[in-house]
């Protein structure tokens, strides 16, 4: 077969990984992704490509919540991404190891992760640097630490407005509402008609289940009713696909 062909496939298979993965289809994904990484094994030109297959087998794990199954993936996709020497796919390998730790409830070790990031980001003034500092503040806010949470909040924001990204202007902007200004409601809801106009449901789905337990915690549990609804309408949205691709 030729080689070319073979490669064509592959990235059709890859494209469809990445599609089923964003509907939160994680069973057709995985099917998919498993195609393409066959292929991508057998050359050895297409690193890059084996680290983004490996994202999205993890990210899928992560979906099932099988956190275990999906650390062997990132710390393959580290590996190789150091083996490239590319700092992008670096930080994002450290980035997703740092959320799957911090979903596993290892706080520690997510912090470490997600520091390492955040340094590797801004030493190569990398573009993602605003998201890595969202997700930075966003785990020391859960975890109570409010000064270096307000300082990376800070340091995210300049970051987001330097480089002209309203999307993650407007996500320090909820942050400050709902731990700064514990908890500013209309902040949030303007965070999320942006988002839900912007159709970037996923961040509407997260931003929901944070104010959602927020609340709970507070013991206001009608408004956590009402944001927990939210969460579950965007799910369905998002699995619909109607928000992201159009087959």
């Amino acid at each position: 077969v030729h080689v070319h062909d073979e490669i064509e496939k592959a990235e059709f298979h890859f494209k469809l990984a990445e599609a089923y993965y964003g509907m939160k289809q994680s069973h057709v994904s995985m099917h998919h992704v498993k195609q393409a990484l066959d292929i991508y094994n057998q050359y050895e030109l297409y690193k890059v490509r084996k680290v983004q297959c490996l994202f999205v087998i993890s990210g899928n794990y992560i979906d099932f919540k099988r956190y275990e199954k999906s650390q062997p993936h990132l710390e393959k996709a580290l590996e190789l991404s150091k083996e490239l020497d590319n700092r992008r796919l670096i930080s994002s390998a450290l980035y997703n190891l740092g959320t799957n730790f911090g979903d596993r409830g290892d706080y520690e070790q997510a912090e470490i992760f997600l520091r390492q990031a955040v340094e590797i980001t801004e030493k190569a003034k990398l573009s993602n640097l605003p998201h890595s500092l969202f997700s930075y503040a966003k785990f020391l806010f859960k975890q109570g630490k409010m000064s270096e949470g307000i300082q990376a909040s800070k340091k995210g924001l300049s970051a987001a407005v330097y480089q002209g990204d309203k999307l993650f202007e407007k996500l320090q902007g909820y942050l400050k509402a709902l731990y700064v200004d514990a908890v500013d409601q209309q902040g949030v809801n303007e965070t999320i008609e942006y988002l839900e106009k912007n159709k970037n449901y996923s961040y509407v789905e997260d931003i929901a289940c944070e104010t959602a337990s927020v609340y709970a915690d507070s013991r206001e549990f009608e408004t956590s009713f009402f944001y927990h609804k939210k969460m579950v309408d965007t799910q369905t949205q998002i699995q619909r696909g109607e928000c992201l691709y159009e087959f």
